[in-house]
Formats: C-alpha cells, structure tokens, sequence
C-alpha cells in the first residue's frame, strides 16, 4: 500500500507563509526592544490601572514588555514633557487622560504642544463622572438642582477635587447648560471632597464613580445624573444629564500618544495592538468591573476627538474665567 505524501501541491504555498510571519504577529522589525509606557499619575491610582492592564496584555501580543513608568507631577505635565522629548520609535509611549485635552486652556506654562510635539496613537477607555448631592438638598434630579440654584443664585457651592481638574471643568460645563451661579469650593482630592458633601459643608459633587457609589447605596449621599451621553453600567438607574440637556457630555477618557514623527506604521500597528487587547472580553469586562467602558477608535478619529476636547474646554474655561496662571 502506498502512503499519499503530506504536503500536497495547496499546502506548499501555506506552509511557507507561515514561515515568513514574524513571531511577535505585529511586525518584523516593530517593536525591537521593551516599550515604556509613562504615566503621568501615581502608582495605585485609576489611571495607573488602567496603564498596567494595558501594558500586561500588550506584553503578550508584541512579544516585548511593557513597562509602566510612573512620572506624577503638574498635572501631567512632567510625563508629558518627559514623552514629547523622547525618540519617535514607538518605543516610548504616553498615557493620556482628559486633563490633557484641558490643560492647553488653562496655562501658557506647558513646556509641550500638545498637537504639534505628540502624534494620538488610540483611545483606551472612558468613564462618566456621578453628580452627587448632600441628602438634606431638596432636590431629586437634575431638572430639580437646576430651578433650586436659580431661586438661589450664589448660595449653593459644589466640591472638586482641585482648580482645573475634570471634576471641576465639568460642574464649570453644567452651570454654563443650566445657567446657574454656583459657588467652586477646591479640595485636594475626590476622599476629602465627598466627605465634605455629606458633612453640608458644601451642597454637591461631579465625583469619579467608584468612591461615590458606595455611599450612594448607604444612603449617604444622593445620585441625579451621570454626565455620559447614555446611562452608564457602573450606574445604571441614574439618568444622563444629557435627559435634561441633550449633547452635554463630561466624560473621563484614557488613551495612548506617542512623540511626533512616529512612523505612521508603527501607529497603525500600536492602535491595532491597544484595540484587540480592550476590545478582548475577559478585558472588557475587568473594565467595567472597574467603572471603566471600553473606548476604541483610529488614530486619525483619537487625533479629531482630542482636538475637540481641547476646543470644548477652552470655551468652558473662558466662560467660567478658569486659569491656573
């Protein structure tokens, strides 16, 4: 009996493809080397998850580590400048956040551009961000805190978790909607801020979710909206404000930039890597377990979306009179 060979004449052709595939599946000569990716934000905090997710999966698909540098300070400025001087070789990346699309508009300090020293590589995630009121408020919903604080115009005050933060910018985006006057009160952080909330010391709070919910199902402080465009599952019984004021959104987002003159196919190769690894189920829904949705784009739509968020926030710190210098 004869034996039938194999590899017949179709498997020939296959066989030597696979041979020529790089072994990282990304690219044969990208990346070459451990990527770093800096963030500008502590070890522990939301965004230093969300980069340490990101950096564990993406390990695996380049076949290179990862590795989270943590560079707080300024806001994010110092990981930034740190990043925009770095060489354009995709081996250096930026964790960046809504601040970076609001700090342009508060100061002519930055020793960055961020359109011009940095090339958007793609988005990672995006959270809403819980307006929480004192208990003893007498008001159920949005509709409700909007006609109490023009009946009582500059007696109100909100908490933030500091000057130019998101959580600030936001309340700033709500009043202008609303056109109402409440009071800014600065905190050093979100902690400290709620506390202050449920204390009466000040009426309410844009709070990131996931140390205000608790206190929410303990009867400690009272939800009305979420600032996405649509309810959120960290949320999911609390309305958006956009109920109230169609288009107003004040999400958080996270994403990926890289130094200007990276090759535009390295970026591609970057965004098509970050995209598989939260668009991944097991990753999707360790974000959600977080508060975080996943957020995935093109580099070309990432680039667009920051550019207006830069436009958005310049208009709100305008109108508010929000500066940092």
């Amino acid at each position: 009996m004869k034996i039938a060979p194999i590899v017949g004449r179709g498997l020939l052709p296959f066989l030597a493809t696979l041979i020529c595939l790089p072994s990282s599946g990304l690219g044969a000569d990208y990346p070459s080397k451990p990527i770093r990716l800096i963030a500008g934000y502590p070890a522990g905090a939301a965004s230093d998850t969300l980069a340490r997710i990101l950096a564990e999966r993406l390990a695996q698909r380049t076949g290179h580590n990862v590795i989270v540098d943590n560079r707080p300070g300024a806001a994010g400025d110092v990981a930034a400048e740190l990043a925009a001087n770095s060489a354009p070789d995709g081996h250096t990346l930026l964790l960046v956040s809504t601040s970076y699309g609001i700090r342009p508009s508060l100061t002519q300090r930055l020793r960055y551009d961020v359109i011009k020293d940095f090339t958007a590589v793609s988005p990672i995630a995006s959270a809403p961000l819980i307006l929480v009121v004192n208990t003893s408020l007498p008001v159920q919903s949005v509709p409700d805190l909007i006609k109490h604080a023009r009946a009582k115009p500059g007696q109100l005050s909100y908490a933030s978790s500091g000057t130019g933060t998101s959580l600030h910018l936001g309340m700033e985006l709500l009043k202008i909607y609303g056109g109402v006057n409440i009071v800014h009160v600065p905190y050093k952080g979100v902690p400290q801020a709620l506390v202050e909330v449920m204390s009466g010391q000040v009426q309410m709070i844009f709070s990131t979710t996931s140390p205000a919910i608790p206190l929410i199902k303990a009867g400690k402080l009272r939800a009305l909206a979420v600032s996405s465009a649509k309810r959120s599952p960290a949320a999911p019984d609390v309305p958006p404000i956009s109920d109230t004021f169609p288009g107003f959104v004040s999400d958080l987002w996270w994403g990926v930039a890289a130094p200007s003159g990276t090759q535009t196919k390295v970026v591609n190769i970057l965004n098509e890597a970050i995209t598989g690894v939260v668009s991944a189920p097991d990753i999707a829904d360790r974000l959600r377990d977080l508060g975080f949705s996943a957020f995935t784009s093109s580099p070309k739509e990432f680039g667009a979306f920051i550019k207006a968020e830069m436009v958005k926030w310049a208009k709100v710190a305008k109108a508010s009179g929000v500066r940092l210098d």
